[in-house]
């Protein structure tokens, strides 16, 4: 009972607007919507509420965004998108996107690498605006 109390706390936080996503443990919001537990299992929910950590800086959030951006079916409309947030959570010192930045730049075209470099050169988080 004080569990879902807890998640449901936790799920009303993730909504407020003065509360950041850093303020947040966003994992824990976002698990229990991936995996059914203790509330209905709700995908859109839980990669919009990841989305959300991950454009606030979460550099954990960036990698699981390119993660699951990337795992989504080996698309390569995909890979630069996945790329982008690989080095988004590499610029936050998660060191375990390198690899995986590493790995997926060897399956990108020139083009793809350049989109990538510029929504880089664009992008802004909402603690730089």
């Amino acid at each position: 009972m004080f569990g879902r109390i807890l998640r449901s706390l936790l799920l009303f936080a993730a909504f407020v607007p003065s509360a950041g996503a850093q303020d947040l443990p966003w994992l824990e919001v976002t698990t229990p919507h991936f995996a059914g537990t203790d509330i209905p299992q709700d995908e859109s929910r839980g990669a919009a509420l990841l989305e959300r950590a991950a454009r606030d800086g979460l550099p954990e959030a960036e990698f699981q965004m390119g993660e699951r951006t990337y795992g989504d079916g080996g698309n390569r409309e995909h890979y630069v998108a996945a790329y982008v947030w690989y080095l988004l959570a590499q610029r936050g010192g998660f060191e375990q996107s390198q690899a995986k930045a590493a790995i997926l730049a060897a399956e990108m075209s020139p083009e793809q690498m350049s989109e990538a470099q510029r929504r880089l050169d664009n992008w802004t988080t909402p603690s730089a605006k």
